[in-house]
């Protein structure tokens, strides 16, 4: 049940960013644009499931009611947006970007941490640490999230800065996910923050 829920959100996700890219380039033909909708629909899809997974950690603390339910979700997102996330990767060593210019150092480095976290997420894995070990291994996700952030911000902040060029007003679908992942990071650090207070 939790693995059907979180493959049908990177499949709903997954298709919005191939119709949101393939709208951008409307009028190009199919054959010339698949390979980037299919490339960067699966970076986009694998980042928003794994943002997702921590923002309902955020949800929790300020609506339990509504949100303590959904937790169990969290492990089975964060996985199958890591899968993505490698998928995209390994397909993009494939394409052979220059690994050793700046954004993709960045994004090496958020895959390197979000394997440790996707490792220790494992049950096996798991019962073995101390939780307080446990914990910081998973919280260093938020850290994998900035630096892939990073990644696609310095390999797409241009575009979103020429918004007179923007195809029929549409933003960039980078663009969208950094917002995504800003609200998502504001959260956390609002929880924390009141967690600091004692409210």
């Amino acid at each position: 049940k939790e693995w059907k829920s979180a493959i049908l959100a990177g499949l709903i996700i997954f298709l919005f960013s191939a119709a949101w890219l393939y709208l951008r380039r409307w009028g190009m033909p199919f054959s010339e644009v698949y390979v980037k909708l299919s490339f960067s629909g699966i970076a986009v899809a694998g980042t928003a499931l794994i943002a997702i997974a921590y923002l309902i950690g955020s949800l929790a603390y300020f609506w339990p009611q509504t949100w303590e339910s959904k937790e169990h979700l969290r492990k089975y997102y964060g996985l199958f947006g890591f899968y993505l996330i490698l998928m995209h990767s390994a397909w993009g060593v494939l394409l052979k970007v220059r690994l050793t210019e700046a954004p993709f150092i960045f994004g090496i480095l958020g895959l390197l941490i979000f394997t440790i976290v996707a490792v220790v997420s494992l049950e096996l894995v798991a019962q073995k640490m101390k939780p307080s070990w446990w914990l910081f291994l998973q919280r260093l996700g938020y850290l994998a999230l900035i630096l892939g952030t990073i990644h696609f911000t310095l390999l797409k902040w241009k575009g979103w800065m020429a918004y007179n060029n923007w195809p029929y007003f549409m933003p960039p679908l980078s663009l969208l996910l950094f917002i995504f992942i800003a609200f998502v990071l504001i959260m956390r650090l609002s929880a924390w923050l009141l967690k600091l207070t004692g409210k």
